[in-house]
């Protein structure tokens, strides 16, 4: 547990005690709006350019929250809130990626970084729930994967955590680097690579390498050698001669570690047929997709991802790929009657199974708006608000 006068110290920030200068922190906000809930909570007024939130110091301080990081520039407004701390620094923004990365540094777990295109939150998903039953995880809560989302994210780290899981995305060279220094993955996952940000980007090589970056002290490197332009950076210059191990998967080629050889649909459930170190493994996945959409949305690539971690990790399972996989379905989908909500992690994941439950053609009746959700009467239909997906429902 971290005071704010600890805090002050990490963040090289000047401590203006108003409250209690040994005040105990726990959650970290950076939105007015969602303080819900939150224990201890230290605000971070947070400038962007759309907003700032030096703006909502009031609102924050009347809903009970007592400890601020605010810029050097707000302190002649310090004299309006006797009754809060306040730590000065040149910027906020830097203040808490400094504060998660020392925070970072007191943990000695296994961590897993997560980058690409596409597929970053599907895969942090479904390994998380692949691996909960043999590790205390600490992971990324829903896409914060943004230069404030992975402070956010990995500040969740505590004592008894055995394992980490982050994602990490950038939109513009020169910003990965700050997330690397953030999360030091030792295990690392490159999802994809596709057209998102192109024009940031002088070519793909350089957004290749600029994601990279999240990379750079991993011991093992997970991929998708599918995606040539990766493979072949992977395997040429400094990536050849650095003390990392490529683990390459493929649909196309079978020279790589792992070899899915065949995607076959069947009954309800998708069958993959894959070749690892000679040996031929069968994995069934309990819902129908085809393999063109598998390859499109990554619903596989946390599946795969789980198998090469779980053969090079110590730590085995008794548990088969099969029932983790019938666990995440019955997790995530509850049915009441006719009613089944799916908690949803991103657009991917929504689209791949909207695909899946839209081959029955239900037409759309009438949508009405409950307690912030979508219900949809008659229709096998997938529409995302906040975290939760309505595929069917009855009338209330």
């Amino acid at each position: 547990m971290y005071t704010i006068s600890d805090i002050a110290t990490i963040v090289q920030g000047k401590l203006i005690a108003n409250f209690d200068k040994e005040a105990s922190i726990g959650d970290l906000v950076y939105d007015s709006r969602r303080l819900q809930g939150k224990n201890n909570p230290l605000f971070f007024a947070i400038e962007t350019s759309k907003n700032n939130g030096h703006k909502y110091i009031s609102d924050v301080q009347s809903n009970g929250v007592r400890n601020f990081i605010v810029s050097n520039s707000f302190s002649p407004y310090l004299v309006n809130y006797p009754q809060a701390n306040f730590v000065l620094v040149d910027d906020t923004l830097l203040a808490l990626q400094h504060l998660a990365a020392y925070h970072r540094q007191q943990f000695s777990v296994p961590i897993i970084g997560i980058t690409g295109s596409n597929g970053k939150t599907a895969v942090k998903e479904w390994l998380c729930q692949l691996l909960c039953e043999d590790f205390k995880i600490a992971y990324s809560p829903n896409s914060f994967n943004s230069q404030i989302g992975v402070p956010l994210s990995v500040w969740t780290l505590k004592e008894g955590d055995q394992l980490g899981i982050f994602e990490a995305g950038i939109s513009q060279p020169n910003e990965m680097k700050a997330l690397q220094t953030i999360i030091r993955p030792t295990i690392g996952i490159f999802t994809n690579i596709g057209t998102a940000h192109d024009g940031a980007f002088e070519n793909m090589s350089q957004k290749i390498q600029e994601k990279l970056q999240l990379f750079t002290e991993v011991g093992t490197l997970i991929y998708c050698a599918d995606h040539k332009a990766i493979d072949t950076i992977l395997r040429q210059g400094q990536w050849a001669t650095k003390s990392v191990r490529l683990f390459s998967w493929s649909q196309k080629n079978t020279d790589v570690d792992l070899y899915i050889s065949k995607i076959s649909i069947q009954s309800k459930q998708t069958q993959i047929s894959a070749v690892y170190k000679g040996e031929k493994i069968d994995i069934s996945i309990p819902i129908n997709i085809s393999p063109d959409e598998i390859d499109k949305y990554n619903m596989s690539s946390g599946l795969y991802n789980d198998i090469c971690y779980t053969l090079t990790s110590e730590k085995g399972t008794d548990k088969t790929l099969k029932d983790r996989q019938n666990d995440y379905i019955k997790s995530n989908i509850s049915v009441c009657e006719e009613n089944c909500v799916f908690s949803d992690y991103n657009n991917s994941t929504k689209k791949a199974i909207c695909s899946c439950y839209t081959k029955l053609e239900l037409p759309v009746v009438s949508t009405i708006k409950v307690n912030k959700k979508i219900l949809f009467d008659n229709i096998l239909h997938i529409n995302k608000i906040g975290n939760f997906v309505i595929l069917k429902c009855i009338h209330l």
